[in-house]
């Protein structure tokens, strides 16, 4: 069994669980915390932790690896309150299997979306790659224009 002392343990617990080339900006490392706390903080609390919200969340998405829920508690406050600004994001997450988690999220939050970005987002994710993954999604939208256009593909 190795011994590792105490406090080289506890400050290795300390550290984000981030990509390897990242070091957080100080207000990307504040929203990172609060996103990673075990229990949900409202996205308007952490968006007051960054003088620039949306780009702390989008780094936060793009760099963090763990806890799990800390990148995809930043994509439902991209999505939530950045929506249209987060446009070219958000037809990213839908348009790659690497973005898969993120995508379904997205599609399940759609409902909360503008209605003309909701169908881009929808028209975007049924002529991409989960495509099969998005239709069973959409067609439960509440917004009767998604829900038709999963029908008609």
């Amino acid at each position: 069994m190795i011994s590792i002392p105490i406090t080289l343990s506890i400050a290795i617990a300390l550290q984000p669980a981030v990509a390897d080339d990242w070091t957080p900006s100080p207000d990307e490392a504040a929203v990172y915390r609060a996103l990673s706390a075990r229990d949900p903080v409202a996205c308007a609390e952490v968006e007051a932790l960054a003088a620039e919200p949306l780009a702390a969340l989008r780094t936060v998405v793009e760099r963090a690896a763990m806890p799990p829920w800390a990148p995809m508690r930043a994509a439902h406050c991209i999505v939530e309150g950045h929506a249209t600004e987060a446009r070219d994001d958000l037809l990213s997450w839908v348009g790659s299997e690497q973005t898969r988690g993120l995508a379904l999220q997205l599609l399940s939050e759609l409902d909360s979306v503008d209605e003309p970005l909701a169908l881009e987002i929808a028209g975007a994710a049924l002529a991409g790659p989960l495509a099969d993954e998005a239709r069973p999604r959409l067609a439960q939208s509440e917004v009767p224009s998604v829900k038709a256009l999963a029908a008609e593909r």
